[in-house]
């Protein structure tokens, strides 16, 4: 019985794990609406919950915001990027309607949706690399698309989960607003948790001896 309200039982600690999942989802998405600020709340949800994954102590709500605040520059910066890519893509997929040729319409939506599918690959990592590690914007970039590429069958795995909500408007329209509240509400922390778990392993074979460094959990890479 004394084991039951030991703080590092089983059950305790998975408790503590669904409400930190809980917290940090809440806080993205709080922290999402402005749309452009989506980058820098990003890269905030992957600085805590990596160190999450790798057992690193540190308080949910005072590591998300100064993550935030670090990470604004070039969260906000590489958000407007992706949402300036997929808004390009929407309107020159609602132009193919135009298309009088039925191969031309064709050919273009699949290219469309080929850069769409590459940007959703890469953007994959660009937030966890801004949130893990110090580097310039460019460098993440080039970083980022070469570990697409190299992690190709994990990547597709961050992929799916990053886009449930869109994978739910296109196929389940019916159920689209309760699951955009759960992935408000719990959803977005868990899907950050899995893929953090995912490109946990995937850092640690690149960089094997990496240290946290200092109190935010960045290294240099």
């Amino acid at each position: 019985m004394k084991d039951f309200f030991s703080l590092d039982n089983p059950f305790n600690r998975f408790m503590t794990l669904v409400f930190d999942i809980a917290l940090l989802s809440i806080l993205f998405a709080v922290c999402s609406l402005p749309v452009v600020t989506f980058g820098a709340s990003a890269a905030a949800l992957y600085s805590v919950m990596l160190r999450r994954v790798r057992n690193e102590e540190g308080a949910i709500l005072k590591g998300f915001f100064q993550a935030f605040r670090e990470n604004f520059r070039q969260g906000t910066i590489a958000g407007l990027i992706f949402i300036a890519i997929n808004l390009l893509m929407f309107l020159d997929y609602r132009l193919i309607s135009v298309i009088q040729n039925v191969t031309l319409a064709a050919v273009s939506a699949a290219a469309i949706m080929m850069v769409v599918l590459m940007t959703a690959g890469v953007f994959a990592y660009v937030f966890p690399l801004i949130a893990r590690y110090e580097n310039s914007l460019k460098a993440i970039f080039n970083n980022a698309w070469r570990l697409a590429v190299i992690n190709l069958p994990k990547t597709i795995a961050l992929v799916v989960l990053n886009n449930l909500p869109i994978l739910f408007l296109v196929l389940r329209t019916d159920i689209f607003v309760p699951f955009i509240m759960l992935w408000c509400f719990i959803l977005a922390g868990t899907a950050a948790y899995i893929n953090s778990k995912i490109l946990r392993g995937i850092f640690d074979k690149l960089f094997p001896d990496e240290t946290a460094g200092d109190e935010s959990g960045k290294g240099d890479a």
